[in-house]
């Protein structure tokens, strides 16, 4: 073999080039896959915030009328860590109720929670009614 062909003839394998430019691309890919997972993630903890938060409401929603007294007021209450519930009851004067014999109250449900650096809110909100005494 002389020196010529020995020159020209070309090694297998990658260069250096090449196998740096390969590690970039499997880092942006990877990167990116990395935070596609944790959006997922943070969006899946939200979903199971507000679901307890609304489950809280529903709860405190439940009660009035039936264990809590149907009155005009605000109570403020923390039944699970890093939850608290505020019920607020207001008479509902649209409309004459005075023939039925009834009292309508517009109640309003907000749940507060913590989540990261941000205070989130849910709200409810309906109309009970009372016999007039």
């Amino acid at each position: 073999m002389n020196d010529f062909t020995s020159l020209t003839t070309r090694k297998k394998g990658f260069t250096l080039v090449e196998v740096l430019v390969s590690f970039l691309i499997l880092t942006f890919s990877l990167t990116v896959i990395y935070e596609s997972f944790m959006l997922g993630s943070s969006g899946i903890a939200r979903a199971e915030h507000q679901a307890k938060a609304l489950i809280l409401a529903q709860s405190a929603l439940d009660l009035v009328g039936a264990e809590v007294p149907l009155v005009p007021g605000e109570t403020v209450s923390s039944p699970e860590k890093n939850y608290e519930v505020r019920v607020r009851t207001i008479p509902f004067e649209e409309g004459d109720h005075s023939m039925m014999g009834i009292q309508l109250y517009e109640v309003e449900v907000r749940t507060l929670w913590q989540e990261r650096s941000n205070l989130r809110q849910l709200s409810i909100r309906t109309l009970k009614w009372a016999t007039k005494e």
